[in-house]
């Protein structure tokens, strides 16, 4: 992974790699059947706008499925975001 992949966040990485697959979000909405407003809250990097958190993690899996990612890594960088955003206990 490089610097700059490291500095971004798992919404401009999916955005990123969408945008190099030639596909926008309304395509992949049609595909996969999942709601534009889902997949754009996944690249807003908006956990507020998504369902819980195995819906979303569903979501991911489709989505990164195609536009031909890695769905473990894309998952682990869901998990790991997540984690960042919840408040401590």
């Amino acid at each position: 992974m490089s610097g700059e992949e490291s500095k971004e966040s798992l919404g401009e990485y999916l955005r990123r790699h969408r945008e190099a697959s030639g596909k926008t979000i309304e395509g992949i909405s049609r595909t996969t059947r999942i709601s534009k407003r889902y997949l754009q809250a996944l690249e807003d990097n908006d956990m507020k706008k998504l369902p819980e958190s195995a819906f979303a993690r569903g979501f991911l899996k489709a989505y990164a499925r195609e536009i031909g990612l890695d769905v473990d890594d894309c998952v682990a960088k869901f998990d790991q975001f997540h984690q960042s955003i919840m408040p401590t206990q």
